[in-house]
């Protein structure tokens, strides 16, 4: 596991931007709702359901692509990451992660939220980055949020 945090989610979004970077202005039409992301070279946004409450973010380096049984729905994109960390997390809540240089295709699932520790989240988000010399667009599991099984739209 490379991180694991709370989250208070801000504007329906979780985000992943290289660290230094400005954030993109990454502007949503109707694909990239449809599709649950909007994607640009160093920042991807990921749509995330309307709701109250924590969840909890769970980010790590994944052997290859695969997605959690249980996952509502799971989406992969691109992303290089140039070193030595991210900021992952939602707009005014982003936290700092190190995650190795390189190349990687990075699934972002949406689990059933679930009691950890005596704390109530609504949703668990994982991040998984998974070492791909050909990282490419994929819708995984469509459900929930997503009303495509297609990619739609690669850049915002």
């Amino acid at each position: 596991m490379l991180a694991e945090f709370s989250l208070t989610i801000f504007y329906t979004q979780v985000t992943v931007c290289v660290s230094g970077a400005p954030l993109p202005a990454l502007a949503w039409a109707d694909e990239h709702v449809a599709q649950g992301f909007a994607w640009s070279p160093s920042a991807v946004s990921f749509g995330v359901p309307d709701h109250d409450a924590e969840c909890l973010m769970q980010v790590e380096a994944a052997p290859g692509v695969n997605v959690e049984p249980q996952a509502l729905w799971a989406i992969r994109v691109p992303f290089v990451v140039p070193g030595p960390s991210l900021k992952i997390g939602s707009v005014f809540a982003e936290h700092e992660v190190k995650v190795p240089a390189g190349k990687y295709s990075l699934v972002f699932e949406v689990l059933p939220g679930n009691t950890i520790e005596d704390r109530d989240y609504t949703y668990v988000f994982k991040l998984k980055f998974s070492a791909d010399p050909h990282p490419d667009f994929e819708i995984l599991k469509q459900g929930g949020e997503l009303t495509t099984d297609k990619v739609l739209r690669r850049d915002a």
